[in-house]
């Protein structure tokens, strides 16, 4: 709803420092006993949703905003696998 009520500026750099925000929070788990898998999928995907955001703030179309929509389950889909896969390998 916020693209309807906002102007771009607004609405892209609320989804950048959200998602900036986002990927510095999927490292904490690091802190508390996660592995190196599950630190390397928080990384890339956190990154990766970073960049995808980064260049809706710089061009805000549906095209981007479709690109960072799957970069979200692209950085979802790593962290769930670097979970699994790091409980599964301290086994």
């Amino acid at each position: 709803m916020l693209p309807i009520c906002a102007p771009r500026q607004a609405w892209t750099l609320a989804i950048l420092s959200h998602t900036v925000l986002l990927a510095i929070i999927s490292l904490i788990p690091l802190w508390f006993g996660q592995g190196l898998i599950y630190g390397v999928g928080a990384g890339c995907g956190g990154g990766f949703f970073v960049w995808r955001s980064f260049a809706l703030y710089r061009t805000p179309s549906k095209e981007a905003a479709m690109a960072n929509f799957f970069a979200s389950l692209v950085q979802l889909s790593l962290l769930i696998i670097g979970v699994v896969l790091d409980a599964a390998f301290k086994s």
